[in-house]
């Protein structure tokens, strides 16, 4: 929803298809290249860091891997204990500490306000581009 929200507003926005696509795919792109999932968060450069902060894709998959991994799993299997027998942890954790994923809770609460946040503008922002550009 908060994709389809933001294209519908960049469309919105521009004079023609052509620009409306390239500036549709410049955001996916950007979207999916510092969400977290390609590159993590810890091999993101610190200037670059506040791209990964304002883009919905690396929101959504850290509420919905800290919903995943943070739980026992169907079976239970993200409960089960890995590692040496001195320093075990969940398989859950084990998990999301491999991927780059921050495992303090609070961030699924984090995520909704985010996107809820993010689509309210982007729909705003459809709604005047309408209003003012296109009509």
């Amino acid at each position: 929803m908060a994709f389809s929200n933001t294209f519908k507003a960049v469309t919105a926005h521009t004079g023609s298809p052509a620009a409306a696509q390239g500036a549709a795919i410049g955001f996916a792109a950007l979207s999916f290249c510092f969400s977290g999932f390609l590159v993590t968060k810890e091999q993101i450069p610190d200037y670059f860091i506040w791209i990964y902060w304002s883009l919905p894709f690396s929101w959504t998959m850290r509420a919905l891997a800290q919903n995943e991994f943070r739980t026992d799993g169907p079976d239970g299997d993200y409960a089960y204990l890995v590692g040496p027998p001195n320093n075990e942890v969940r398989l859950g954790d084990a998990l999301m500490k491999a991927s780059g994923i921050d495992m303090t809770e609070g961030w699924i609460a984090g995520a909704y306000i985010y996107l809820i946040g993010l689509i309210t503008c982007s729909l705003t922002a459809y709604t005047l581009g309408l209003h003012y550009r296109r009509l």
